[in-house]
């Protein structure tokens, strides 16, 4: 979900260890006895590590110009055409960027991750489609350890889950929508199709997720969550590895006002870390499996042998799979 929650989407988002300690105004009565069962999975902070952050000036580097056409053909995982992205549909109409976190072979050609800024627009791009001022090198350190295998600390809990994108739960109140409220004071939006951006029926896998306080404030000094490494399909298998979920929580806040204020509502967004298989290579990284609201839960996933087959993971009992 960038998150940027992520956003995309959620530009930030995420509890600490006591992820499970469900004493928001969120919190429903059968959420208790979670922290016992979830003593048994490996911390989040484990595999969520702060200081993500973008090539060059941690934005991306720019395209300079493309090889050919007018626009530039941006793929999925599994090499499946996105969109044509035109060169100017960057962040505030620049040129787009890509982000060298890491490169891919897929097809015999060598991609990176376009970062244009636009959610709909996240994915690959061939090296030899695009002109950069800079080379193109993969910078395997600006991950800062995300995206790791998980190993016998944390083994995985079986292939069980199938991706269903989903909208998050609304406010209710057309004036208002979900925010986070950065420590910086800047408000970030999570869009309400954050899952399945620009219409594509995908869900996003995240490197990591930007931590937030009980109030829904991003934890100062944690930096660089909600970067999209993968894009995964309705009906994807994901199998979550024994890490702990971390829950977030957004707040409802006027979308007209100038200077806006948390209000009432609270959204808890739930992220589960994992692997992700394609027929070339696995992926590791943060994705959505619920958003609660009150008592209300959605599930953004499945278990694709039906309803009470999947791993039981340390949800709020509420959120059901």
């Amino acid at each position: 979900m960038r998150l940027a929650l992520c956003l995309v989407l959620i530009t930030g988002c995420a509890v600490g260890d006591d992820t499970w300690d469900e004493d928001l105004d969120d919190a429903a009565p059968d959420d208790q006895g979670e922290a016992a069962f979830a003593s048994r999975f490996a911390p989040a902070d484990a595999f969520n590590h702060a200081g993500l952050s973008h090539s060059g000036s941690h934005g991306g580097i720019p395209v300079t110009a493309l090889a050919s056409g007018t626009t530039v053909p941006v793929y999925d995982s599994l090499r499946q055409k996105i969109a044509d992205v035109p060169l100017d549909a960057g962040p505030s109409d620049g040129n787009v960027k890509i982000s060298t976190l890491e490169k891919i072979q897929l097809g015999g050609h060598t991609m990176f991750r376009l970062w244009p800024g636009s959610s709909r627009h996240n994915g690959w791009v061939d090296v030899d489609a695009v002109r950069t001022a800079s080379k193109l090198t993969e910078e395997p350190a600006a991950r800062a350890h995300n995206g790791e295998a998980c190993g016998t600390g944390a083994p995985g809990l079986g292939n069980d889950f199938v991706i269903v994108p989903q909208d998050a739960q609304g406010t209710g109140n057309p004036n208002t929508i979900w925010r986070i409220h950065s420590s910086r004071g800047s408000w970030f939006t999570l869009h309400p199709d954050w899952d399945h951006p620009g219409g594509v029926n995908r869900a996003f896998l995240f490197w990591s997720w930007t931590r937030t306080q009980a109030n829904g404030v991003i934890e100062p000094g944690f930096s660089g969550g909600g970067v999209v490494r993968a894009e995964m399909l309705a009906g994807a298998r994901f199998e979550p590895c024994s890490v702990q979920p971390i829950r977030s929580i957004v707040r409802e806040v006027s979308n007209t006002s100038a200077s806006p204020k948390a209000g009432s509502q609270a959204l808890a967004v739930y992220a589960v870390y994992g692997k992700y298989q394609t027929p070339t290579r696995a992926y590791y990284g943060w994705t959505i499996i619920a958003d609660r609201l009150g008592d209300s839960c959605r599930m953004h996933m499945a278990c694709a042998n039906g309803p009470g087959t999947c791993a039981r993971l340390p949800l709020p009992a509420s959120c059901h799979y």
